[in-house]
């Protein structure tokens, strides 16, 4: 057995568990963390629909179609750049 996947052994048989179950007994957090999901799979997902539907429906090429993207990084870089700094 190699040394690396005997660290994994060990690491899965671990008595301390990822995620307290018990904290989602709260409903609120547990509305929170379900809203969290939800927004962050809708975002994923225009991720994609937007640049397709811009190269399908209208006339852009897949660079232009792409940058449609870019002031919301740009946006996503600064915020989180600006929160990261004290």
């Amino acid at each position: 057995m190699a040394a690396g996947s005997h660290c994994g052994l060990r690491q899965r048989r671990s008595s301390a568990p990822l995620v307290r179950i018990e904290i989602f007994a709260n409903r609120r957090f547990a509305l929170s963390v379900c809203h969290i999901v939800l927004f962050q799979a809708i975002v994923l997902g225009l991720g994609y629909l937007i640049p397709y539907y811009a190269q399908v429906v209208g006339v852009l090429n897949e660079f232009s179609a792409d940058c449609l993207l870019l002031p919301g990084c740009l946006i996503g870089v600064f915020a989180g750049k600006a929160k990261g700094e004290r």
